[in-house]
């Protein structure tokens, strides 16, 4: 019996280790993949969902692509996240301080940008409750009573298209805690203290619908 033993080859444990390396290898690496996906991805992928079902393009990490009237604005930040169609961007900047800007201004700036069919000199609503708000990156003058005291701030480069926005239904429709700015062809929404998820994005475009449908006339 022992001399049979004896003559049966002795197999060398090293492959099924190597195999057995590779598979934990494997399961790590696949198990880091997925937390995160469901944690410090998990925003990306949820509106990368939002934008596929609202025929929304998400623009890639890294792309430095901004709507026209936020890159002619004197604040600079890096792009965190892009969602665009044809007529409407999404955009969330990273809002880092300079020096003298005011210290308590939000960390990122969630922006609308919407195409509209009339150019406007820059004229806004700022809303009163907010220390810093991206109409602060323009050079507008104030018309502190073409509004109610308790709700915005009319700003404007021109007085007759500052006193038609601080007449009009804008006023009533534009939730408090958004900012306006209607800049060349373009209507800007500020909802910086508003979360950037694709919750308040949908609400940020039935908002912008209908102030876009409301424009007073300049004149």
């Amino acid at each position: 019996m022992d001399q049979f033993l004896g003559e049966l080859p002795l197999t060398r444990p090293w492959p099924a280790l190597v195999a057995l390396v590779v598979v934990l290898i494997a399961s790590v690496a696949v198990f880091w993949v997925l937390v995160r996906r469901w944690t410090t991805h998990r925003l990306r992928l949820q509106l990368a969902d939002w934008a596929a079902s609202n025929r929304f393009k998400l623009d890639p990490p890294g792309a430095e692509r901004l709507p026209e009237p936020v890159a002619d604005a004197k604040t600079r930040g890096k792009l965190l996240f892009s969602l665009r169609d044809d007529s409407t961007s999404l955009v969330q900047l990273e809002a880092g301080t300079t020096p003298g800007e005011a210290s308590d201004k939000p960390a990122c700036w969630n922006l609308l940008v919407r195409k509209i069919g009339t150019a406007w000199p820059l004229t806004g609503l700022r809303p009163v409750s907010h220390k810093s708000s991206f109409l602060d990156a323009f050079v507008i003058s104030s018309y502190p009573s073409l509004a109610s005291p308790d709700r915005f701030v009319v700003f404007g480069a021109d007085a007759v298209a500052a006193r038609a926005v601080g007449g009009s239904s804008l006023v009533g429709l534009t939730p408090a805690v958004v900012g306006l700015l209607l800049h060349g062809g373009y209507l800007i929404l500020d909802f910086s203290t508003r979360p950037f998820d694709t919750i308040e994005v949908q609400r940020m475009i039935g908002i912008v619908d209908q102030l876009a449908a409301h424009l007073p006339a300049k004149s």
